[in-house]
C-alpha cells in the first residue's frame, strides 16, 4: 500500500501537468504552423521594438503607449537570425504552456480534488489557450500568465501575517505591468482589497478572547500593502522612470488615455477636424517606418470636464459602454455567474459537491470568462486593458 502511494504521489504531478502540456503542444504547433505568416498591427510594432533593442537604439525603444517584456521576449530568437514572426509566435506558444501550468496549479490550490480532475480539466483548457497564443501577436496572454502568478501568491489565507508574501505578490505584480500597463491599477487596488479582506476573515475567525483589534489589524494590513508596494514598484520603476525621462512628464503609460481618445472620436471630429488624417500621414522623427509606432501622438486627447458638451459626451459614452457590457454579460449563463461569485470563497468548503463537477465547472469558467471579456475588450478597447 506504502509503494502504492508512493508512486502515485510521484507520477501525479508528471500526470496533471504533463498530459495537458502534450494535448496543448499538439494544438498549437499545427495551428502556429498554418497561421506562421498571420500579420497584425500590434506584431509589427513589437517586432520593431525588439530590433531596436538589437541595435542599440535604446532610446527609440521606450514608449510611452507599447509595453516592453514581449519584445524583450523576441529579441534573443531574432538574434539567432529567426524570422520575427515565427520568433514572435514562438514566444506566446512557450507562455500559452506556462499559463497553462500556472492556471493547473491555481486549480490545485482552490479545488480540493483528486488531481485526475485536475488534470483533465486541464486537458479541456489547452485547445483554448493554443488557440489564444497563436492567434495574434499581443502581450495580452502575457500579462494573464504574471497576473496567474500574482493569484497564487496572493490566494493565502494569512497574505496579511506572512512578512514577505505581500512582497513577492508585488514583485509578480511589477513584471506584470512590464507586459501590459494594466496591471499598475489593477495590482494596486487588488492588493490592498485582498488584504483587507483576509484580515476581516481571520479577525472574524478568530476566539472572542484573541480576536485582535481593529488598529492591530489596520497596521498589519497597511505594513503588507507597504511591503507589496515596495516590491511593485522595485520592478516597475525603472520602466516609468524612462518613460517619463523621454516624454519629460511623470508617466505610467498611455495606452488608457489613447483608449480614452477613441471614444471621443465623434467630438474630436466636430472640435479639431483633419486630426485624424494629419497623425496618420505625418511620420514622426527618428527610424520610425509608420506613425502606429508613436501612437501617443496617433490619438487625440479629450476631457469630459473642457465643456459642457464635452461632460455630456462622456456621459453617453459610459452609458453605451454600460448596454454593451450588459450585452456581453448576458451571453454568460447565471450559473457561471454565481460560479464566478463563489471562487471567492473557500472552495474546500463545497467537497460534499461531486468532484468531476467541480473540476468541469472551474474549466468551463475559466473558457468563458476570457473568450467573452476578449470579445468586449476588441469591441470597445476602454472597457478592458
Amino acid at each position: 500500500m506504502s509503494s502504492t502511494r508512493f508512486s502515485e504521489r510521484k507520477w501525479a504531478p508528471i500526470l496533471f501537468y504533463g498530459l495537458p502540456l502534450i494535448v496543448y503542444a499538439a494544438t498549437v504547433l499545427p495551428l502556429g504552423y498554418w497561421q506562421r505568416d498571420l500579420m497584425n498591427a500590434d506584431a509589427m510594432v513589437y517586432i520593431r521594438r525588439a530590433q531596436y533593442l538589437l541595435h542599440g537604439q535604446f532610446y527609440w525603444f521606450i514608449s510611452e503607449h507599447w509595453s516592453l517584456m514581449l519584445s524583450w521576449l523576441i529579441a534573443p530568437l531574432l538574434a539567432m537570425k529567426v524570422d520575427g514572426l515565427y520568433a514572435a509566435r514562438a514566444v506566446l506558444a512557450l507562455v500559452g504552456a506556462v499559463h497553462l501550468v500556472l492556471v493547473i496549479a491555481l486549480m490545485r490550490r482552490l479545488l480540493n480534488v483528486h488531481w485526475v480532475w485536475h488534470m483533465l480539466a486541464g486537458m479541456v483548457l489547452a485547445p483554448f489557450l493554443a488557440i489564444v497564443a497563436v492567434r495574434v501577436i499581443t502581450p495580452d496572454l502575457l500579462l494573464g500568465t504574471w497576473l496567474v502568478g500574482y493569484f497564487l501568491v496572493v490566494l493565502d489565507p494569512k497574505l496579511p501575517q506572512k512578512r514577505w508574501r505581500p512582497f513577492a505578490a508585488g514583485v509578480v505584480g511589477g513584471f506584470a505591468f512590464l507586459a501590459k500597463a494594466f496591471a499598475l491599477p489593477f495590482v494596486i487596488v487588488h492588493l490592498l482589497a485582498t488584504l483587507i479582506i483576509h484580515a476581516s476573515r481571520i479577525r472574524a475567525e478568530a476566539a472572542a478572547g484573541a480576536a485582535p483589534t481593529r488598529g492591530m489589524m489596520r497596521r498589519a494590513v497597511l505594513s503588507a500593502y507597504g511591503r507589496g508596494l515596495l516590491g511593485f514598484f522595485l520592478v516597475a520603476s525603472p520602466w516609468i522612470a524612462a518613460m517619463s525621462w523621454k516624454y519629460g512628464h511623470l508617466t505610467a503609460g498611455s495606452a488608457g488615455a489613447a483608449a480614452h481618445g477613441v471614444t471621443g472620436m465623434e467630438l474630436v471630429r466636430v472640435t479639431m477636424p483633419g486630426f485624424g488624417i494629419k497623425s496618420i500621414l505625418t511620420l514622426p522623427p527618428g527610424p520610425y517606418v509608420t506613425p502606429f509606432e508613436t501612437p501617443e501622438k496617433l490619438f487625440p486627447r479629450w476631457s469630459p470636464f473642457a465643456s459642457r458638451a464635452a461632460f455630456r459626451y462622456q456621459l453617453q459614452v459610459i452609458w453605451s459602454h454600460g448596454l454593451e457590457l450588459r450585452r456581453y454579460l448576458s451571453s454568460i449563463a447565471w450559473g457561471q455567474v454565481a460560479l464566478i461569485g463563489r471562487l471567492g470563497t473557500d472552495w474546500r468548503e463545497s467537497a460534499h459537491r461531486p468532484a468531476y463537477h467541480r473540476a468541469a465547472t472551474s474549466s468551463e469558467t475559466h473558457h468563458r470568462i476570457v473568450r467573452s471579456f476578449n470579445r468586449l475588450q476588441r469591441l470597445s478597447p476602454p472597457a478592458g486593458p
